[in-house]
């Protein structure tokens, strides 16, 4: 019975770490830490790849070409089976130009 509890516990710490972080990285605090200061207008508009989509590609551990992990990463988003073309890898590249180097120490 503890050994249950115990990861029932771990569980929902777990969790509600991750839905911090999702939080955090949606937050207009972090979207100004993450700019870099030469783009100061980058990640306030709507766009395909909004910065958190940006930075949960980018801590999933790309293991394939940028493009399959990208669309990979976008039918998991849309509930899909399989690839969806969301973004492509020229757009990638040039938002994560916009990203400032403190962002992800």
């Amino acid at each position: 019975m503890k050994v249950i509890f115990a990861l029932h516990f771990a569980a929902m710490q777990l969790s509600t770490l991750f839905s911090s972080f999702a939080d955090y990285l949606g937050s207009d605090e972090f979207r100004s830490v993450a700019r870099d200061p030469a783009q100061a207008n980058a990640f306030t508009r709507n766009r395909k790849l909004p910065l958190n989509a940006m930075i949960a590609t980018m801590l999933c551990g790309m293991t394939r070409r940028v493009q399959t992990e990208l669309d990979s990463f976008f039918a998991c988003l849309s509930d899909q089976v399989g690839l969806v073309r969301n973004v492509t890898e020229q757009a990638f590249a040039q938002a994560r130009a916009k990203l400032s180097l403190s962002a992800l120490p």
